[in-house]
């Protein structure tokens, strides 16, 4: 299978695309910087770039891919970790700018590329609710709760176009923390 992989010199994707080469799966990572890993293709490229990601999902995963006349693979899933992965590492506009319009730029081109495939694992900075100093209730008009312990997200635009998705939770303590902080607990 081949696999786009957002945000893979991170500190999770840069223990699951080894998994993922070892499972016999081509890898293009595309991330800022690249992962020193055999086997691996990188790609430098910016998430809040939708130009750069529709490329980028067009792309050669290394030279054994470009044989004449065959044109570019297409891949079978997207893989998106790439993000700010905390608060007060950034400024949080700058956070949330990356996370949010990142995520959006990744599933919009997986989407119209017709990739059917999409796995995106996020944190409670991708939302916002980090980002609330007061009272919220953490729920809002068309939001839907994981049975993962109360991660709240819209409706998702791979469901929208009716493709499968899986959405993972990152950072499970900071996520509950900043519940029950919101629930006056």
């Amino acid at each position: 299978m081949r696999i786009f992989f957002t945000g893979g010199s991170g500190k999770a994707g840069k223990h699951v695309i080894p998994y993922l080469l070892d499972k016999g799966h081509k890898v293009l990572n595309a991330d800022l910087v690249p992962l020193h890993y055999p086997g691996v293709a990188n790609l430098t490229a910016d998430i809040t770039d939708s130009g750069q990601m529709f490329n980028a999902m067009t792309s050669y995963c290394g030279f054994d891919e470009m044989e004449k006349g065959k044109g570019v693979p297409a891949f079978d899933a997207v893989v998106h970790f790439a993000a700010v992965p905390r608060v007060l590492l950034r400024p949080d506009n700058e956070t949330f700018r990356v996370n949010t319009i990142g995520t959006y730029n990744v599933i919009e081109a997986a989407v119209k590329l017709g990739i059917k495939k999409i796995i995106i694992a996020s944190s409670e900075t991708t939302y916002g609710i980090c980002f609330s100093d007061g009272q919220t209730s953490g729920r809002a008009p068309g939001r839907t709760e994981s049975a993962s312990g109360g991660h709240h997200s819209g409706r998702h635009p791979a469901d929208c176009a009716g493709l499968p998705s899986s959405r993972l939770r990152v950072g499970a303590p900071a996520a509950q923390y900043h519940a029950l902080r919101f629930r006056g607990q």
